[in-house]
């Protein structure tokens, strides 16, 4: 039998980062350091592969 449970938490996962990476996009284009700061310290030892997503072909934060 499948583990939903998996895949729920994996779904969950993947749009807790997609929703991070907005808000540090966000941060970013309005050029807010504080907070692109906070954003950064809060997300720890998964901000760099937050930052270096590219979701859907777009460029990773480190080219905005």
């Amino acid at each position: 039998m499948f583990d939903h449970t998996f895949t729920l938490l994996s779904d969950a996962w993947e749009q807790s980062k997609h929703t991070a990476h907005v808000a540090l996009r966000d941060a970013v284009l309005l050029g807010d350091v504080q907070l692109l700061r906070t954003l950064i310290a809060e997300l720890a030892k998964e901000a760099e592969p937050i930052i270096n997503m590219a979701p859907n072909g777009s460029n990773t934060l480190l080219f905005m």
